[in-house]
């Protein structure tokens, strides 16, 4: 008679390894998420590197949440592409206080430090 070892995973060992294979599917579909004390994070994006996309044929994106300098808690806000004042174009950020659905308002110069989709 032949007995195969089997493997024996701690709860926190096969914990870790569905994490690991979830994280890794939602990378996978465009998330941009870490494993971190065994809980899926999702990080925020530096929009130095990646702004959020314009909506078809408009102006404006979906609002996301945001990381704003000089506010303490988490905003909702939408980037816009407006006219400058030398008849070029450039992107804006544009608070919707606090309405996820709402429209925003671009009323000053926001300097965000990071940013996410709304789920």
């Amino acid at each position: 008679m032949v007995i195969k070892q089997i493997e024996m995973l701690t709860h926190e060992e096969k914990k870790f390894d569905y994490l690991e294979t979830l994280a890794e599917e939602l990378r996978m579909n465009g998330f941009p998420v870490e494993v971190e004390d065994n809980e899926i994070v999702i990080r925020w994006r530096d929009p130095k590197v990646e702004l959020p996309e314009l909506l078809p044929d408009c102006d404006y994106s979906n609002n996301v949440l945001a990381q704003v300098e000089g506010f303490t808690e988490t905003q909702v806000m939408c980037l816009l592409f407006v006219p400058d004042d030398e008849g070029g174009w450039g992107y804006v950020w544009a608070n919707c206080y606090g309405d996820i659905n709402g429209e925003a308002e671009w009323d000053d110069d926001y300097k965000v430090i990071g940013w996410r989709p709304i789920e």
